[in-house]
């Protein structure tokens, strides 16, 4: 698996709780500790937290965390106000601010199934995948009926190597919301690890009938259609996959493809797309 594919999964599962997070956010305020409860400095923080909400739909991650500082300055004990900043400095990619924030948040609420989700996640784009499992876990412990949690906690199973564990997972995940698209496509993944292509594609399938516009379930799939030596429906679903996301793994995915078709023409120039939008594939044996 490639290091691209590694996190495009692992972001799969953080986006996931974060969009929950950020539904949630939109329309509420933090919550605030007494000694700030007073008229003026609750309505500023309060509307400090909405402005900084606001910024986050704009994609305005620095403006966001600007806003959010001040709401913690007023509100020290602020939960979501640290939960919210954390979420910023991950739309980032800074991981480590968010991670301090996340476990700030912790300290202030450690019984929330929620921040050890947010945490459990951001480990797993750090690549942390044990301390990703432990704070999945606890969140499960905590609420057992998240599926997106288990759906996570899947997700870091199967980039660990344990894909039995991940299937059952995305199983759980999949019994609490069968309209959870990453959890079929997290179970297709781990099934085309154990050589079940059937069951493979059948979970890729599904995941583009709940999400037509999911490119790496198409492109997954017809690499799955490749390995079984289906290249017409293998080449379909990851031309597809370009149409929705050109990314460079996919100009790759093809090129595989039409290598083992044994059109080196096409090959060639899929495998050149691919290093002209990632360098560093260049040093992948072809």
């Amino acid at each position: 698996m490639t290091t691209a594919t590694k996190k495009a999964r692992a972001t799969a599962g953080l986006m996931f709780i974060i969009a929950t997070l950020s539904l949630a956010q939109a329309n509420a305020k933090p919550t605030l500790p007494a000694n700030t409860q007073d008229n003026t400095s609750s309505t500023t923080a309060s509307e400090l937290y909405r402005l900084g909400n606001l910024e986050m739909t704009k994609g305005n991650y620095d403006l966001a965390i600007s806003n959010f500082d001040k709401v913690i300055a007023l509100a020290s004990s602020s939960v979501d106000a640290f939960m919210a900043r954390g979420n910023a400095y991950y739309q980032k990619n800074d991981y480590d601010h968010a991670l301090v924030d996340f476990n700030h948040a912790l300290e202030l609420s450690p019984q929330s199934a929620m921040i050890y989700s947010l945490r459990g996640n951001l480990n797993i784009s750090k690549r942390d995948l044990d301390s990703a499992v432990s704070d999945l876990t606890q969140a499960i412990k905590l609420d057992p009926q998240l599926p997106q949690v288990f759906t996570s906690r899947g997700l870091a199973y199967s980039d660990r190597g344990d894909g039995d564990l991940a299937i059952h997972d995305f199983d759980q995940a999949i019994k609490l919301n069968s309209s959870d698209s990453i959890a079929y496509f997290g179970r297709g993944t781990a099934y085309a690890g154990n050589k079940d292509f059937d069951r493979s594609i059948a979970d890729y399938s599904r995941a583009i009938e709940l999400n037509p516009q999911y490119a790496h379930a198409f492109r997954n799939r017809g690499f799955v259609y490749a390995l079984k030596g289906d290249y017409s429906r293998a080449l379909s679903d990851v031309s597809q996959s370009i149409s929705l996301a050109p990314e460079a793994e996919t100009f790759m995915t093809r090129a595989v493809i039409y290598k083992e078709k044994g059109d080196m023409d096409k090959a060639t120039a899929d495998y050149n797309q691919a290093i002209k939008l990632d360098p560093a594939l260049a040093n992948i044996p072809q």
